[in-house]
This record gives structure tokens, sequence and C-alpha cells, in this order.
């Protein structure tokens, strides 16, 4: 937004007829410095009163030299001449000496932020002053200056607001007028944290404007490093108490080193001025910002701005700063216990806006975000999180960003709860063939705002695998976890040994520690007897799971199977809560097995698939027959079907064939008995690079009722999302993830107590 001000047309930046000059002890007249003793201890010289257009220093009661990196005694006295003490000093003369009050020996400190007491009272010493000489053998020496020196001059007849500070700026920021520089002999090398502006201050009540400038006294100077700013503009700002600016754009020139310049100013407020802030990439559209991070957008600015008031975000910061022509906007380092996650900035001027604009955290406890895990290849690569925000804003790689290493090999699952996220990944830090990919590990704990990593561990497990040659110790994969408290959950994990067994342990989510026996009546042959490789679900403090043809509930008080509902030559695929907070659960139809089950299932159908609904308690609630063209996966390759129910409306969504890879997907409304065959098909997507087939647990999102669902070709994948509320489902959108297999989309919202307590 811009607003127009009365402004004043800006002075040029002119050089004063002549340049601070200073001699040894005194600093004109050239009278002797005397050095004695030897070590010691530190500050600057003063300016005296004009004389002509000479502006003479004058040596300060407290200030030091340096000599072979030993710094003297104060000087004791003030004036033209003063004499430094060492205890202690190797060497004789002739001595190198430094005149340095802020750094050490030839280290020159020039601060951004300079102070000044008063009027006409200088710190140059303070402020970054530097000088250098070499004594004469009687330990006299004439003292040079390597900085430079801007000589403020401002006046008012109009303004009775008393100044607070006045800064100098390059339009080029890649000039250093001040930072950490060493001084060679000949002048400085290049400047550590060097910045572009440079600000004295005269403390919080300020200082009176003079009602005219004037050539017989110094109103306030700065230090400066000499740089060459002749390509480029200058910009003057003057900041008053009551939160008013002037601000003024000048021509560059080159500052010479131990040469003054001269700015003088009539502050003036009748002709007005002008801020304006840029527009941001998205004009008109929510800026999001990342814990800890910022955003600096650049202004333009001239005249007299008067009183301008910033009304910033709880607990985010604001800086609009007029000197250095830009405002930087930043959300907190870390999630504040009842912080909004979405605010608007505002800026005006005299109590008119000037500028406003939307911001947000992004923080991924809120509530429409959606997380797509992304499992990798499980002999290439690692896996990774990508995420979409409440605005649909897509952020990849978003823990690598924050943690500055991968998760884990296999990403499987997440729970979140107590602002934590706790991941799963199926081979931690090494691949299925044992090649090292350096991920973090199994089990990962991240702060849920933020996705901070608080607990990484690899927490290798091992179940006891019973064989014809008897029982051998097997590896575990962790495949899902959930949690009904931030210091308890629940693993479901298959045996390394191509999942021939298969269980239910608990997990202390405060040490990663998982437990080294099942809970009861959990373990078992996998797709027979024990827990399902399928997501666990929990409502009203109990866990609904999966196990062979059962729907078992375990109480979480216990740790025991205090419900099972078993069907007879069926299995369980998968659970989910539907809107009505019930648990469905899917059975494929009644099968005989067809000589061996094996990997993709060979079965002979009694009876049709069916769905089965569980109330809080885990009683059964309903059975519902699906149609004969419903047949499930049976072998142990696809233990799942992919189930996701709307948290809003009676619909389940699933994969209803026996196909191994499946490019289809139908859906099921609970309350009718509609079935919509083939209702997601890759005909309907738009762009297949990544894969058609479809991967990992589909989900609906809470709010906008769109369906999510993850395709892969094994090693890249697209995310799709869908519009569902018609009865033909439309592609609303697809993005491209060059990591491979999509293990599940998931929603903060299936984390919150409201949802569980559905």
């Amino acid at each position: 937004m811009k607003r127009y001000l009365p402004f004043l047309c800006g002075l040029l930046l002119a050089a004063c007829s002549s340049e601070f000059e200073e001699e040894a002890g005194a600093v004109r007249g050239g009278r002797a410095v005397e050095l004695t003793g030897v070590s010691g201890s530190s500050t600057r010289t003063s300016a005296g009163a004009v004389d002509g257009a000479a502006i003479p220093f004058l040596w300060s009661a407290d200030d030091r030299i340096w000599v072979n990196g030993v710094q003297s005694a104060e000087a004791g006295t003030a004036g033209a001449a003063a004499s430094f003490g060492f205890s202690e000093l190797t060497g004789e003369a002739p001595y190198e000496v430094y005149y340095n009050m802020t750094g050490e020996g030839a280290r020159a400190v020039v601060p951004s932020r300079q102070n000044q007491a008063a009027a006409g009272e200088l710190q140059l010493g303070a402020n970054g002053d530097f000088g250098y000489a070499t004594t004469d053998a009687g330990g006299h020496f004439t003292l040079s200056h390597a900085t430079s020196y801007i000589w403020f001059d401002p006046w008012s007849q109009e303004v009775d607001a008393r100044l607070v500070s006045v800064s100098l700026a390059t339009a080029d920021r890649t000039i250093a007028l001040c930072g950490t520089r060493t001084f060679d002999g000949g002048g400085f090398g290049a400047a550590t944290g060097g910045e572009y502006a440079v600000t004295l201050s005269f403390g919080a009540e300020g200082v009176a404007l003079p009602a005219s400038g004037g050539d017989t006294r110094v109103f306030a100077a700065a230090v400066v490093y000499p740089v060459d700013c002749s390509a480029t503009e200058v910009h003057v700002t003057y900041t008053f108490a009551d939160g008013s600016v002037y601000t003024e754009t000048r021509p560059g020139r080159k500052l010479e080193a131990g040469a003054t310049y001269r700015l003088t100013s009539e502050i003036t407020k009748r002709a007005g001025g002008a801020l304006e802030i840029e527009a941001g990439e998205a004009d008109g559209e929510p800026v999001c910002l990342k814990y800890g991070g910022s955003e600096v957008r650049s202004l333009t600015a001239e005249g007299w701005i008067p009183q301008v008031r910033t009304t910033a975000p709880a607990r985010w910061t604001a800086d609009l700063n007029i000197a250095r022509r830009t405002l930087r906007v930043a959300p907190p380092a870390e999630y504040l216990e009842g912080q909004d996650l979405e605010n608007t900035l505002r800026i005006e001027s005299d109590g008119e806006p000037l500028f406003s604009q939307d911001y947000y955290v992004l923080d991924f406890t809120h509530p429409e975000g959606t997380f797509v895990l992304m499992e990798g290849n499980m002999t290439t690569e690692n896996g990774s999180i990508v995420y979409f925000d409440q605005h649909m804003r897509y952020h990849e790689r978003v823990y690598e960003e924050v943690n500055d290493n991968e998760i884990g090999n296999v990403l499987q699952d997440m729970y979140m709860i107590g602002g934590r996220i706790y991941f799963i990944t199926q081979n931690g830090r090494t691949s299925s063939t044992g090649t090292t990919f350096n991920g973090d590990g199994r089990f990962v704990i991240c702060d849920a705002h933020t996705m901070k990593r608080i607990l990484a561990r690899d927490m290798p497990f091992y179940a006891q695998v019973a064989s014809s040659s008897g029982t051998r110790s097997t590896l575990c994969w962790p495949q899902h976890i959930v949690a009904v408290s931030p210091e308890k959950g629940y693993i479901q994990y298959s045996t390394s040994d191509m999942e021939s067994h298969s269980g239910i342990r608990t997990v202390n989510l405060v040490s990663g520690v998982i437990a080294t026996t099942d809970i009861p009546d959990t373990y078992g042959v996998f797709t027979k007897t024990g827990a399902t490789k399928a997501r666990m679900t929990v409502s009203r403090g109990k866990v609904f799971a999966g196990r062979g043809n059962s729907v078992i509930v375990i109480d979480s008080a216990t740790d025991r199977v205090v419900r099972e509902h078993t069907y007879p030559d069926r299995q369980v695929k998968d659970l989910a809560k539907g809107a009505d907070g019930k648990i469905y659960a899917v059975f494929t139809g009644e099968f005989e097995i067809d000589g061996d089950l094996g990997y993709y299932g060979n079965v002979v159908w009694k009876s049709p698939a069916m769905i089965a609904a569980f109330d809080a308690e885990g009683e059964v609630v309903s059975e519902q027959t699906l149609p004969e063209t419903v047949k499930l996966r049976t072998g142990t390759a696809s233990p799942s079907v992919q189930l996701c129910a709307s948290f809003r409306q009676p619909w389940l969504y699933f994969i209803g064939k026996t196909d191994f890879s499946a490019t289809e997907a139908m859906r099921y409304n609970y309350e009718t008995g509609q079935v919509d065959w083939d209702y997601i098909t890759a005909d309907i997507d738009g762009s297949h690079e990544g894969g058609s087939l479809i991967y990992g647990y589909m989900g609906v999102h809470p709010t906008t009722e769109q369906l999510w669902v993850g395709k892969s070709s094994y090693t890249n994948s697209r995310i799709h999302v869908y519009d569902v509320s018609r009865s033909d489902a439309v592609e609303y959108g697809s993005y491209y993830q060059k990591k491979a297999s999509p293990a599940g989309v998931d929603f903060a919202y299936r984390f919150t107590e409201e949802w569980i307590n559905r």
C-alpha cells in the first residue's frame, strides 16, 4: 500500500573543506606523545572546537593505545598531549602503535550501533575510531587516522520532538561501513560481520535539534570505514522520540581514510514525505514463515513521515527500519503456548494505514495440515516427509530442512500427541540389504510444532520365531504406531524373514525403548494369527487393531486384549474410524486356500467381502455384505487395502480388487450401502509421471473433503488430490515427488482430542 506525505528534497552529501588531522601528542602542532613503561590495559579521542575549517582532536583521559599486542594504562589526563604507561613492554623503540578502543591491536571493530550521550559530546573512540603510528627512538609518535568520519549537522525551526538517532546507509548493501577488519599498515582487509548502515543513538530521551546549522560546532559524528560509495546513493535518516522520521537520499562519494564528511540537513515537515513497502511475491496472499525464519522486504522512503506505528502479531518481531530501507518480519524461534498461528501485521503513519499483510507460521499441528510420508526405495534411499499447510502450500523435505539429516529408510507411519510427533521407519539407518544410509533411525521423536528432532534411536528389536529347525531370534520391522498418552504407545511390527510373523508391543515414548515381549494374543503367523500389517485406531482410550481374521480391542490401562471378534475363513484387511464415531473394519470374503496361500494369495471364494462396525466399547453394531464384485487381497505381499474414512461424510475409500498392484479404488457409503466401483482410476489423472499404482494409505481432508491418493512407480511418486463431492471423481491437482512409494496420507486433525473422543 502506498501513501504520500509532504517531503523535502535531500541536500547534497559534501565533504568538509579540511580533514581531521592529529599528530603526536598534540594532533595540531605536532607535539610528541611520550611512551613510558610496558604492558597494560583501553578508548580514543574527542573533537575540539572548530577553528576555521579544521577540527582538532584532543586526547581523552581514559584513552589507551596498543603496542605489541599489549594495551597501555589510561592516559589519565585529557588534552592535546598524553602519556601512556606500560607496566612491561618487550622490545625497543621504534614501536608500532595502534589507537583502538573497540578491538585489539590491529584488529579494528567499527560497530553498527554507535552512541553519543549529548549534542556536541562526541564518543569516537567508543564508536570504533582507529589510528596508527610509528614512534621515534624517544617514544614519540604522530597518530594517523585509518577510519573516516561522518559529521551530522541537522537543524530545524519546525520540529520540537527530540532526536533519538541518526543513521547512514548505502543503497548498495554489499558495502561494509562497519564490522571487523584487520589493519595491515596500509589499509584494512575484508570485513567480517560488515553491514551497510550505521546508527548513532542519543539515548531514549534523545536530544533537541538546534534552530540553525553551525560551522563552529560538531553536533554529532559517527565512525565508518573508508569505502567507495561514489557509484551508489546513501540514505540519511533522523528518528524522533514521538515515532516520526525524516529521511533523505543523497548521491554517494568516496570516503577517504582520516577524512570528515559533513551532512547538513534542514529537518522540515512542510513538504511531507512518502513511504512504500514492496509487495510480496504473492501480493494479497498470506505469507508463510517458519519458526526461527524471517521475511525481509525492501522499502522506499523520503521526507517527513510522522509518527510511524507498527502493530505486530503477538510474540512476533516486526522491525520497520526506514534507515536501512527494510521491513523484517519474524515469528518466534519456537512455539509459545497460546500463540496464534495466523496473524495480521499493520503499519500506520499519523493514524493512517500504510501497510497490511497476513502472515502465518508453518506449524505442523494445524488441524488442516496434510502429511504425506514417503517410504523411499528400500534399497537405494531414505524416506522423507512432504507437508501441505492449511493454505495448500507444498513443503518438501520438511524434516531434512530442520534437522540437517534424513529420517531413515522406509518411513512407515506417524502419530502426534502431547506436542510431539513420533515417526517409525522400517529399516532405520541401513537398508534392507545392509547398506548404510545414515538416517536418524527406526524411532524418531520431533517437536510437533517445528519438526525439530528431539530423540532418534535405531531401536533394533527381535522376535523369537519358531520353526521346524528350532527357535531363532529374528529382527523386527516396525510398521505402524499409535499413542494413548505422551508416555505410552503401541507399535505393530512384522519379522524381517519375509514377514513370517507379526505382533504388537508397547513402546516408551519418552525413552524410545520398546518392550521385549508382545501384548498377549497379538503375536502369531502373519495374516493368520498375528497382528495385521495395518493402521491401528485409538478411540476413547482403547486401541483397535486387526489380527488375522479378528478385530481386537486393547485396553490401554492394562495392555490386554479385552475384546476380540473373529470371523473364520476371512482376513481383516484394514480399520478406520468413521464420521459417526464407529470403527469400521474391512474383511475379505470367506475363502479356502488353493494349495498354498502364498505371496499373492491363491484362494477359492466362498462368500462376499464384508464390513463390520464396532462401537466405542468394541461391540459389533453392524455387519454389511459387499457386492460380489468386491474381492480383496489375501496374499502376504498386500496385507492391507489402503482404507480411509471421511471425517464428515459416511464414505469409506479402499482398494476393492485382488490385484497386487492396483490402479483403481472404490468407495462405500456405510449409511446407504452405495458402492461406487472404480471410483478412482488412472484415466482421470492429468499426469502419470511418478506412476499410476495406488500406494499407501489414502486420506480425506478434514475440512475440504478432498481425497488424497499417493501413487508410485516404485522409483518415484505423485500425490493426487480429487474432488469427491460428486458421483464421478475429478482430479483437483497433483504433485510430483522424486522419492519412491508414499506410505500414507495423514492429517493433524486425526490426532486431536476432538476426533479421538468422537
